[in-house]
């Protein structure tokens, strides 16, 4: 079965990462730099983002989980 870990960013994430700019710049650069960590986009609600990323067996994940 496959496993995946999820990530939750807001507006303010961005911001704090790119700096003054065009709004749809900033967000294609986050975007494209998560995309190559292998996160994908799965729904947007207001100011939030909702990432996830399979968890390879081979490969520790970053997040722990509780059983």
């Amino acid at each position: 079965m496959k496993k995946f870990e999820y990530k939750v960013v807001n507006t303010n994430t961005i911001y704090s990462k790119y700096g003054a700019g065009y709004y749809d710049e900033r967000y294609q650069s986050y975007f494209n730099d998560l995309g190559k960590e292998g996160w994908e986009l799965v729904a947007v609600d207001s100011s939030l983002f909702y990432f996830k990323r399979e968890i390879n067996s081979n490969a520790s994940s970053s997040y722990t989980t509780k059983d």
